[in-house]
C-alpha cells in the first residue's frame, strides 16, 4: 500500500487524468443505474399445479399431493414446499435458497415432476411448473374501463397486454377481473331429430374429435394409421365445421345441428369497477435489475398510446397504482439527507483545519460516494433507500480518514523548510494504515 502512495506521487500527472477518467465513467454508470424502492433479494420459487377433475380432497392429497411434495423436495437447494389441495385441482410453492438461479430452479423441479409422472393416476392432467411471478417486484396497476361490453373491453385489454409485454424488462402482464371467454353451443332438437342424433351423440362426437394421442400410444410395427392432426382452433367457424358423424354419402357437421356463439364462463375471480364501468386490472411486474422508473415511463407511452387511438367506444386505460411516486419520495428525502450530512461535515471541518484541508475533504466525498455507486453498478446491485442510507452512515468514517491524513499533514507544515508536497506525501504513507 506504502509503494502505491509512493507511486501516486511520483507521478502526478498521470494519476490525476487516471482519477478523473476514473470519475467520468464512474458518473456515466451511475446514469444507467437501476432505481428501486427495496433491495431485490428473492428466494426462487416454483410453482407445480395439477387438475385432477371429478375427485374429492383426500384422493387429491393422497393420490397427486403427497407424490409431488416428496419428488420435488428431492429437488438440489430446495428449502421447502407447501402445497394447497382443493377438491379438483393441487398447487405446490417450492422455494430454494438464495443463491439458486430461478432458471436453475425451475429446471431442477421440471426433472423431479417429470420422474414422478409414473406415480400419479393416468387420468389426470400433465403437471404444469413455472416460476412463480411473486418472485418478481410488481411495478404498477394499469384499470382498463369504459361503458362497453365485455367482449370490447376484454379486447382493448388484451391489445394493451401484448403492447406491454413488448417492453424490455418486463417479465409479464397478468389480467384480472375478467371472465374467461367461452364458446357456447346451442343444440336444435328439431335438426337433431332430422339428422338421427342425440344431445349424448354430440356430446360423444366432439369429445372423440378433440382427444390427443400421444406417440407413444400409437401402434407401429403391428398394424398401420393414417392421422390428419385437425391443430387447434382458433375461430368459431373451426368449431362449427368439425364432423360430427357420416350419414351415407354426407357428413354431418357440428353447424348442421346447433348454433355457435362466444359468452363467458362462471368464473370465481374478484370483478373490478373502475368510476362506476367495468374494469379489467393489469400487473405488471419487472425483471431484476431494471430501472423502474424508466419502466413506468415505458408503461406510461403504452397507455397513452392506447388512449390516444381513435376508437368507436370509449375505452380508457390508466394507472390506479404504481411505484415511481414512492421511490422519487424517499430517494428525494435521502438525498437531501445525505446532502445535509455533506455540508454539516464540511462546515465542522472548516472550523479546525486550514481552508485547502477542507477542499480537499469536500472532493474527497462526492468522488468517493460515485465511485462507491459504480461498483454497485456493476457487482448488479440497484439503487435503493437501504444503499443510500448506507452512504450517509459511511459519511462518518469518510471524513473521520481524510480528516487524520491532512491533520498530521498540517503538523508537518507547520515545521519550517516543509514543502506541501513533501508534508502530504509523508502523511499519506504514514496514516494510509490507520486510515
Amino acid at each position: 500500500m506504502e509503494t502505491l502512495v509512493k507511486k501516486s506521487f511520483e507521478y502526478r500527472a498521470f494519476m490525476l487524468v487516471l482519477l478523473t477518467l476514473i470519475v467520468g465513467v464512474a458518473l456515466f454508470l451511475v446514469s444507467k443505474m437501476p432505481s428501486s424502492l427495496v433491495p431485490e433479494i428473492m428466494l426462487p420459487k416454483i410453482l407445480v399445479t395439477v387438475e385432477y377433475k371429478d375427485s374429492n380432497i383426500k384422493d387429491v392429497d393422497t393420490l397427486i399431493a403427497q407424490k409431488l411434495e416428496r419428488a420435488v423436495m428431492r429437488a438440489p437447494g430446495v428449502r421447502y414446499v407447501r402445497a394447497v389441495v382443493w377438491q379438483n385441482s393441487v398447487r405446490l410453492v417450492a422455494t430454494f435458497e438464495a443463491d439458486i438461479d430461478v432458471n436453475q430452479a425451475h429446471h431442477d423441479t421440471q426433472r423431479q415432476v417429470d420422474g414422478a409422472l409414473h406415480t400419479l393416476p393416468p387420468d389426470c392432467a400433465r403437471p404444469a411448473v413455472e416460476i412463480n411471478p411473486s418472485n418478481y417486484q410488481s411495478i404498477c396497476e394499469i384499470s382498463v374501463h369504459g361503458p362497453v361490453s365485455r367482449h370490447l373491453l376484454l379486447q382493448a385489454a388484451r391489445s394493451l397486454q401484448k403492447d406491454l409485454e413488448r417492453i424490455r424488462g418486463v417479465f409479464s402482464v397478468d389480467m384480472w377481473g375478467f371472465k374467461r371467454e367461452q364458446a357456447v353451443i346451442e343444440l336444435d332438437p328439431l335438426r337433431m331429430m332430422r339428422m338421427g342424433l342425440s344431445p349424448t351423440q354430440v356430446s360423444s362426437y366432439l369429445y372423440h374429435n378433440n382427444t390427443q394421442f400421444s406417440e407413444a400410444e400409437l401402434p407401429h410395427e403391428t398394424s398401420a394409421m393414417i392421422l390428419h392432426p385437425v391443430g387447434s382452433m382458433t375461430t368459431p367457424e373451426d368449431v362449427l365445421k368439425m364432423p360430427l358423424k357420416k350419414d351415407g354419402n354426407k357428413v354431418v357437421h357440428v353447424s348442421d345441428c346447433a348454433t355457435l356463439h362466444m359468452g363467458f364462463s362462471p368464473s370465481r375471480r374478484a370483478q373490478f369497477r373502475c368510476k362506476g364501468h367495468d374494469s379489467v386490472v393489469l400487473t405488471v411486474r419487472k425483471r431484476f435489475g431494471v430501472d423502474a422508473l424508466r419502466m413506468l415511463r415505458q408503461v406510461q407511452w403504452a397507455i397513452d398510446d392506447l388512449n390516444d387511438e381513435e376508437r368507436c367506444v370509449p375505452v380508457t386505460a390508466e394507472l390506479v397504482r404504481e411505484v415511481g411516486t414512492p421511490i422519487k419520495e424517499r430517494m428525494e428525502s435521502l438525498y437531501n439527507t445525505l446532502a445535509m450530512a455533506v455540508l454539516l461535515v464540511i462546515a465542522l471541518v472548516s472550523l479546525s483545519l486550514q481552508p485547502r484541508s477542507v477542499l480537499l475533504v469536500g472532493l474527497t466525498i462526492p468522488t468517493t460516494f460515485i465511485v462507491s455507486l459504480a461498483i454497485l453498478y456493476a457487482m448488479g446491485l440497484t439503487l435503493n433507500m437501504v444503499v443510500v442510507f448506507g452512504l450517509i452512515a459511511a459519511v462518518g468514517v469518510l471524513v473521520d480518514g481524510a480528516i487524520i491524513v491532512n491533520e498530521h499533514a498540517d503538523a508537518l507544515l507547520a515545521r519550517p523548510g516543509t514543502s506541501p508536497l513533501v508534508a502530504y506525501k509523508a502523511a499519506a504513507r504514514r496514516m494510509i494504515w490507520p486510515a
